[in-house]
Order: C-alpha cells, then sequence, then structure tokens
C-alpha cells in the first residue's frame, strides 16, 4: 500500500475514497492494475467494491481492468464522453493512436450533430472495438503509421490526439476503398 492509510482499507468505502482521490488530481480513470498496486487486497475484495461503485453508478467499466468515474454532470449518461479518457485508455493499452473521420471531423466544427460512434485509428493491430449500450468505439487499425498530421487537442481530462482536417480527408478516402 502507497499512499492510503490501512484503516481506510478497513472501512468498506476504501474504493470510493480512492476514486475520490483520483478525481482530486484531474483524472477520470483508473485500472484494475492500479488497485492491485494501491491495495494489498484479494482479487475477490476489490471485485466487490468495483461492483458496488458500478451499480450506484460512480464508475463504469469501458473495458477489461479500466474503468471511467462517473461525475454528477454525467450520471444519466451513465458514461463519460470518450474524448475523456481515450488517451487514457490507449496509454493503458500501450498503443499510438489518433480520433478520426466523424470524430475528428467533430472536434473541428465539421459535423451538423455528434457522432454516434467515436472512431480512433490505432497501431496496427488495433484493440477489439467497443461497443455496447452506453458506449460504441471503433478502433480501425493503420499499417503505415506515421505522426504527421496528428494535432494534440485540449480537453477537460488532458490532450488528445486528433487527426488534422487534411489527415482526416485522406482517412475519409482511404475508408471508402479499404475499410468499406
Amino acid at each position: 500500500m502507497k499512499t492510503i492509510d490501512k484503516a481506510i482499507i478497513s472501512n468498506r468505502n476504501y474504493l470510493e475514497r480512492y476514486v475520490t482521490s483520483v478525481r482530486v488530481k484531474g483524472r477520470y480513470t483508473f485500472t484494475l492494475e492500479e488497485l492491485k498496486v494501491e491495495f494489498d487486497l484479494p482479487n475477490t475484495a476489490i471485485n466487490q467494491s468495483l461492483n458496488r461503485l458500478k451499480k450506484k453508478g460512480d464508475i463504469a467499466q469501458v473495458r477489461k481492468g479500466f474503468y471511467a468515474i462517473i461525475p454528477p454532470e454525467y450520471s444519466i449518461q451513465k458514461m463519460l464522453p470518450p474524448s475523456l479518457f481515450i488517451d487514457d485508455l490507449m496509454k493503458s493499452l500501450d498503443k499510438p493512436y489518433y480520433v478520426a473521420l466523424l470524430s475528428a471531423a467533430a472536434t473541428y466544427g465539421a459535423a451538423h450533430q455528434q457522432p454516434m460512434e467515436y472512431f480512433v485509428i490505432a497501431e496496427t493491430p488495433a484493440p477489439r472495438s467497443i461497443m455496447n449500450k452506453k458506449l460504441k468505439i471503433v478502433f480501425l487499425s493503420k499499417n503505415d503509421w506515421t505522426k504527421d498530421g496528428i494535432n494534440q487537442q485540449k480537453t477537460n481530462a488532458g490532450y488528445i490526439n486528433v487527426s488534422s482536417p487534411e489527415l482526416t480527408a485522406l482517412d475519409f478516402s482511404h475508408t471508402a476503398t479499404n475499410w468499406g
């Protein structure tokens, strides 16, 4: 245990306090691995606490081992917008990425409405897409990976990689011929 007091762990609310400490640092996410490092507890105890917080709507599981903290302003949707966690997710997967296609166009104001799916291009092999009631993230892969044409855009959670308008146009033409 690093920063959390043993008295906190003995209390059933240790995970709620941990989540609060993560949010105080300006983060919206945490991983199961971080919890295992922070707390010397059996997996069943950690999983029970995670399930309790999921039922309360305080956190949402984005993918196995990766969780989003749901602040009150997103409690109705029960999920954060992907722009608030995509960088942390891709870092946890150790994958270079950029927000692409309609999702990138929306960041430049070139979409008439918010896309229903969030498009991310990652280095090959791409992670499996995330599709559930609350979230749709489509991961596409690109063999000829380059950092040219990738901009960093500020979000409330930090910076995300977004394709430039030119790269977005190239990806749209590539999509029509290769991704269908």
